[in-house]
């Protein structure tokens, strides 16, 4: 193994988490977990008050949407996804978190590391460096298209059910 490579595998491993922790801002909160950019927030002092009171809201409403529709994935994320009082306490929240300067932030900790591993792996033999390099890029371009899109993210369905139900067709047995 070329030396540096666990440093940068260990490296990717970072990028990967913050990208997907800013794709996944609706799913994480919605389901009680405080991501990075969430947790950067309440560390801010004039932004913590009003941000515990949008996750605290998120929480309940969150907690009586799964309640009401059982155990079943596919259900739950239609209908989480679909409320109109979670989404509209949402984007308050995303609102937030990007007129408070904390989206930017966290877009450009992301773009840095970005670069410090594309430099890492630049210097690797290139057998090892560019496949690895072509991953990082992946991860980048959903960073762009994070930001291009107002940090709204539109993963593809969870379920066959709902991947012909995106596609306008009917399901027959």
């Amino acid at each position: 193994m070329p030396d540096g490579l666990a440093d940068r595998l260990r490296d990717m491993r970072r990028l990967r988490q913050r990208v997907d922790e800013l794709a996944d801002l609706f799913e994480d909160t919605v389901t009680g977990l405080v991501s990075y950019p969430v947790a950067k927030g309440l560390a801010e002092p004039m932004l913590k008050a009003d941000l515990r009171r949008l996750i605290s809201k998120l929480w309940t409403r969150a907690q009586q949407v799964i309640d009401s529709h059982g155990r079943d994935a596919g259900v739950l994320n239609r209908a989480l996804v679909g409320d109109p009082e979670l989404n509209e306490t949402h984007s308050a929240m995303l609102e937030m978190l990007v007129s408070g300067g904390i989206m930017r932030e966290c877009y450009r900790e992301a773009d840095a590391l970005w670069r410090e591993i594309a430099l890492g792996l630049n210097a690797l033999d290139p057998r090892f460096g560019e496949p690895l390099i072509a991953i990082i890029d992946l991860k980048r371009a959903l960073l762009d298209r994070l930001a291009m899109n107002g940090w709204h993210h539109d993963p593809p369905p969870h379920t066959f059910q709902d991947m012909i139900e995106a596609a306008g067709l009917e399901a027959t047995t």
